[in-house]
């Protein structure tokens, strides 16, 4: 059970991945139970302080395996999509599977996705997120857990109302996203929340007394302003986590670069906005993108979960599908492009440096290119002479009519002198020895 002093302690003075509307809704949860004012945090959004209402995936699929006889954490549809439904905030700990009390609990989500994983039956996977966000602690690790069940089997996130913050994170890991006209991506930043009760308390007589040791022990405390320095470092914490976010974004969605994701400025982008800012992938409606999954997974090669030589689970496909012909035929090109580029010529080395070692783009890695020197000029004349030198070279001669008079003829051996020389050390050996047995 999830007590007013577990969801100020999770919420205060912690970085979140959340809407400022949720935000505005936990902090007027708070108020009046731990006492602290929120009526300066904004108006709460109707849609978010309201009670959760039934989400589509509810209506769409069994959660019984006739088969094996036994019930399911998710829906599947007849045609093998299996529907994950994340529907409220998100935390990292909690004991159970589905929301709870509008809270979905990261550890749940992720035993869901692992399930789904190892459901032979499950062809295609749609998550139906409407999410503001929640905690930073596991958002990150769960969305990598999409991407590894997206490497298995055909992943759609569908933004079935708003995937925010966290929300979004969990929805940046799947194959696709598909978001709904009227459905809410982005809000890819961090936010954390401290209360200032110094003024409450002393109206009420009361001076709180904090004995510690460690000089940061106590840091964040809501006894009385937030000092210089603290409010720096819980800045800093929040320019990391904000680091993280973006990196889990781009390891998803590779269409749209760290630089671009930055600057959305955690702002919210609606129906087809998504689409072209590059946080989706389409405009369609939750019974499409299920439709959409169906024909995918039956279309997509299986891939079948293997053993490395170290025990651990990998997974490869049988066959190499077009997404992945696509992605090797892309780097190939980005490789050409870069070593036939004007910037590599002179620069060979560092060219092939750029192409094979990182994932620059063609454009910054020619920027690379055009600020390094040239190899062969800082070679100088040694280049001018190793030309003129192999200038001066005869030239090697294949023609068969000209092999004997273009090449210097080698020295012969007679095998036959090689055999009288051993057949006389043989004898001269054996002389020694005899008489040495005289002596």
């Amino acid at each position: 059970m999830i007590t007013h002093a577990h969801l100020a302690d999770a919420a205060l003075n912690r970085p979140l991945l959340l809407s400022p509307g949720k935000l505005a809704v936990l902090a007027h949860v708070l108020e009046g139970r731990i006492g602290i004012d929120a009526s300066g945090l904004g108006e709460v959004i109707g849609h978010e302080a309201g009670a959760l209402t039934p989400g589509a995936s509810r209506f769409v699929g069994s959660r019984y395996d006739r088969e094996r006889g036994a019930s399911l954490s998710y829906a599947r549809t007849p045609e093998g999509v299996a529907i994950v439904p994340i529907v409220g905030s998100l935390v990292h700990r909690g004991a159970w599977i589905g929301a709870s009390s509008g809270l979905i609990s990261y550890e749940g989500l992720a035993e869901q996705l692992r399930q789904v994983g190892a459901d032979p039956q499950a062809k295609a996977v749609v998550l139906d997120i409407e999410s503001p966000g929640g905690q930073a602690v596991g958002a990150f690790e769960t969305a990598k857990l999409v991407r590894d069940l997206a490497s298995v089997k055909p992943v759609t996130a569908v933004v079935n109302g708003l995937a925010a913050s966290a929300g979004y994170a969990i929805a940046s890991g799947a194959s696709r996203i598909v978001t709904i006209p009227s459905g809410v991506s982005g809000s890819i930043g961090v936010v954390m929340l401290h209360v200032d009760r110094s003024s409450a308390l002393a109206k009420a007589g009361l001076k709180p007394t904090l004995i510690h040791a460690g000089a940061h022990k106590a840091d964040g405390h809501s006894f009385a302003a937030l000092p210089d320095g603290v409010r720096a470092d819980l800045q800093a914490e929040v320019e990391a986590i904000l680091d993280a976010f973006v990196a889990t974004v781009a390891a998803g969605r590779p269409n749209i670069t760290p630089k671009a994701i930055r600057a959305t400025e955690a702002r919210t982008f609606t129906g087809e906005a998504a689409v072209k800012a590059g946080l989706a992938d389409a405009v369609g409606s939750f019974d499409e993108a299920v439709a959409d999954a169906a024909r995918v997974g039956t279309s997509r090669p299986t891939r079948t979960p293997s053993r490395t030589s170290s025990g651990t689970t990998s997974t490869r496909s049988t066959v190499m599908d077009e997404d992945e012909r696509k992605i090797r035929a892309d780097e190939r090109g980005r490789i050409r492009a870069i070593m036939g580029s004007e910037e590599a010529q002179g620069r060979q080395t560092q060219a092939l440096a750029v192409a094979l070692e990182t994932s620059l783009g063609t454009d910054e890695a020619r920027a690379i290119l055009r600020a390094s020197p040239k190899a062969e000029a800082a070679a100088g004349g040694n280049a001018a002479k190793l030309a003129e030198r192999m200038a001066a070279q005869q030239p090697l001669v294949l023609e068969p009519e000209n092999l004997e008079s273009g090449k210097k003829k080698a020295s012969r051996i007679d095998s036959s002198d090689i055999y009288a020389a051993r057949r006389a050390a043989a004898a001269k050996a054996s002389a020694e020895a005899e008489t040495g047995s005289r002596r």
